[in-house]
């Protein structure tokens, strides 16, 4: 399990799981299989809209 921050304020876990099982049907084959994830949320700063408003 990791933490992710990034430079736009957004912080939260990530988690890789990966299982490997050699000879996994008794024929000498390699099977993995890897799961990955994370949630990220604005902890701090401004929200900065993409809709620019000429002002009056």
């Amino acid at each position: 399990m990791e933490v992710v921050s990034k430079s736009n304020n957004y912080t939260g876990p990530r988690m890789n799981v990966s299982v490997l099982n050699r000879n996994a049907f008794k024929g000498a084959e390699l099977l993995t299989v890897s799961l990955a994830g994370s949630w990220e949320a604005q902890l701090s700063g401004k929200t900065k809209s993409a809709i620019i408003l000429p002002e009056p």
